[in-house]
């Protein structure tokens, strides 16, 4: 990141795991308001805002702290407002336990109904193999796919992981990835 000329800069806040307080409460700050201050004290330092909000919002490590949905609609409020983009990293998204009440909100794709201010990535490799190094990017395709076409490698057909991309694809047709998903939310719900 520092290669690129970028400065990472944490946010911290106070935030009752899963809670859906935009705000924050009476015993600390909220991530919206956390990132509201990190914007205008960035944009004050530099004249600009930041260039993206980089996130876990679903079972971050290590505090397995989940963004509520209207915390996650506020953010992306927030940050659409400022034209910074969202990035998240939303790879533990599918590992809920088993039942309706334990499902995280919806994706942070869901609060951008243009698709102009979140990217989601995921990794099949938290629920099908470690290591398998193979994920997805989702996003408005003018503002997050046009720039990945650019790349050499994919443009002339090339592929990162042809033997991983093979392997899930066949995953997903057959409906075994569906399969070994439920089979590792009823193991891990076991082990808690």
């Amino acid at each position: 990141v520092e290669q690129a000329g970028l400065e990472p800069r944490a946010l911290v806040w106070k935030d009752d795991n899963g809670a859906d307080d935009a705000q924050g409460d009476a015993a600390g700050l909220g991530i919206v308001a956390a990132f509201e201050a990190a914007c205008d004290a960035v944009s004050q330092e530099s004249g600009a805002p930041p260039a993206l909000l980089y996130l876990v919002p679903t079972f971050a490590n290590p505090t397995a702290l989940t963004l509520g949905a209207r915390t996650r609609a506020a953010l992306v409020a927030a940050a659409a407002s400022r034209g910074v983009r969202v990035v998240a990293d939303e790879v533990y998204q599918l590992l809920s336990f088993p039942g309706a009440e334990n499902a995280p909100p919806p994706p942070m794709r869901h609060f951008d109904p243009d698709g102009a201010t979140v990217i989601s990535v995921g990794s099949f490799a938290k629920y099908m193999a470690p290591a398998m190094r193979v994920g997805w990017v989702e996003g408005c395709a003018d503002t997050v796919l046009a720039p990945l076409g650019d790349d050499g490698v994919i443009s002339s057909g090339g592929c990162g992981n042809p033997l991983g991309t093979a392997a899930v694809a066949h995953a997903l047709r057959s409906g075994d990835a569906a399969a070994h998903l439920d089979h590792m939310r009823a193991a891990l719900a076991e082990r808690c």
